[in-house]
């Protein structure tokens, strides 16, 4: 899990630059568990839409695996995963309470 924990952080050192959000004090990073049931099943591409917000999907601990990696639009959200989510600030709760647990 330390080894997850290092990666999870280089993703955030990169983040703004690699997808142009705003400046990075306006930025949260958010490490989810995915619990809620409308979550499940939907695509990544699909949950930013479902969303609506300012946010952006960067990796993904998917439940049956132990390895981290960069979410693309097609990967499948199941309970039990784990997101690593780049969003404005003022939608922090929001996005929190739509996803499930913030680890």
């Amino acid at each position: 899990m330390n080894e997850n924990k290092k990666y999870i952080q280089k993703c955030r050192d990169l983040l703004c630059s690699l997808i142009g959000m705003k400046r990075e004090e306006e930025n949260v990073t958010l490490t989810l568990k995915v619990s809620n049931v409308r979550v499940c099943g939907k695509s990544i591409a699909e949950l930013e839409t479902l969303l609506n917000r300012n946010c952006k999907v960067v990796c993904i601990l998917q439940n049956d695996c132990t390895i981290m990696r960069m979410a693309t639009a097609d990967i499948r959200i199941n309970a039990g995963d784990q997101l690593l989510v780049q969003v404005c600030q003022q939608d922090e709760n929001a996005i929190q309470a739509l996803v499930g647990e913030r680890l």
